[in-house]
């Protein structure tokens, strides 16, 4: 398929569907791999085994039904001397967002060579016919005010440098960190973080006028420190959330897209259950959550536990219709039919779900 254009990217990703995230670094996906989704893998094969089960995921036949698009490690689809990588870069199904920039590990935020590399970055990225981005930072309760402003101002200059580039749009992705170990604050005081960081953001683009240039916002559910003592109750952060967002005062036309932040399976569908009963523009871009069980399926479909090779087989077969599957469990979340027992895959196929 020929490559998109900025116009038919955005058209693509306007539709009411949500985001495959398979961006994680290898540290990130080595550790998902092994505390999340419980599959053992050697560590001399953990990038061939990586690869392919991305690659399964892409070239799931009709998976665009359920997502518009699929966010990739930049290694997936350039090479180092900026050379395309075509595996990566197919848009047949769903259209190629390319996660670019680190955090730095003490502040949460954006290197600065991150942030000097990034015009250069997305002028190349242009030339391979990727047009939307995912740049991420984070946030949480106690964070100095500094680094606070500091953040909001990133996301600002990014903003600006796409809107110069023309032609590439990004997925901001302000993360805040309500399920870290040592959150102990409660829902109002996350979700009034959120409501600032987030309306600081939209508030800062309109006032530097970049707000004009399309883009897109992937964020988290408000919710309870995983610490604070309080449970996740779906209705009370599905408002929540919805209260930050309009608080923040965030454009009527925005896709939102919420992230799964380390919610249990069940626990983030709901919430987004309760506030697709509200609002029709948020969407879904879950990591663990969507790709635990395709994992499962592909790596160790009969839950031996045995340590995954470079010889083992990928099950492509079942990782697919596990991805299909994940699609419906969505679609039942939107039209307000989703229930926690459906997350059993052993007892509730595609066929066995509610229509």
């Amino acid at each position: 398929m020929a490559p998109l254009s900025h116009a038919e990217t955005l058209e693509r990703l306007g539709q009411d569907k949500d985001l495959i995230t398979m961006d994680q670094s290898k540290g990130t996906h080595v550790k998902h791999m092994k505390e999340q989704f419980g599959i053992r893998v050697a560590p001399e094969a953990f990038d061939s085994v990586a690869s392919r089960v991305r690659q399964m995921i892409r070239t799931t036949s009709n998976h665009g039904h359920s997502f518009a698009g699929r966010i990739e490690y930049i290694d997936e689809i350039m090479t180092p001397d900026r050379s395309p990588i075509e595996s990566g870069l197919d848009n047949s199904e769903s259209v190629v967002i390319c996660k670019l920039l680190g955090l730095d590990k003490e502040s949460g935020l954006i290197p600065d060579a991150d942030m000097k590399a990034f015009p250069e970055q997305i002028a190349a990225l242009s030339t391979i016919g990727v047009h939307v981005v995912k740049l991420r930072s984070t946030f949480y309760p106690g964070m100095p005010q500094a680094d606070i402003a500091r953040g909001i101002e990133q996301f600002v200059t990014l903003q600006k440098a796409l809107a110069k580039q023309g032609d590439v749009s990004a997925v901001h992705e302000p993360e805040f960190l309500h399920t870290a170990k040592g959150n102990t604050h409660s829902l109002e005081t996350n979700r009034t973080l959120m409501t600032m960081v987030l309306g600081g953001i939209a508030h800062r683009f309109r006032q530097e006028d970049t707000d004009h240039h399309p883009w897109l916002l992937k964020t988290s559910v408000a919710a309870p420190g995983k610490a604070s003592g309080q449970p996740i109750d779906p209705e009370a952060c599905g408002y929540a959330t919805m209260r930050a967002f309009d608080e923040a005062g965030l454009p009527d036309d925005l896709n939102i897209y919420l992230l799964s932040g380390g919610h249990e399976d069940p626990n983030i569908r709901r919430i987004f259950q309760v506030i697709r009963g509200q609002r029709s523009d948020v969407k879904t871009s879950f990591s663990r959550t969507l790709l635990k069980q395709i994992y499962q399926e592909a790596l160790d479909p009969y839950g031996t536990g045995e340590v995954v090779t470079a010889d083992s087989p990928v099950y492509v077969g079942l990782g697919q219709t596990e991805l299909h599957r994940q699609g419906a469990l969505n679609r039942l979340a939107r039209a307000g039919k989703y229930e926690p027992k459906y997350e059993d895959r052993r007892r509730y196929s595609s066929s066995d779900l509610p229509q």
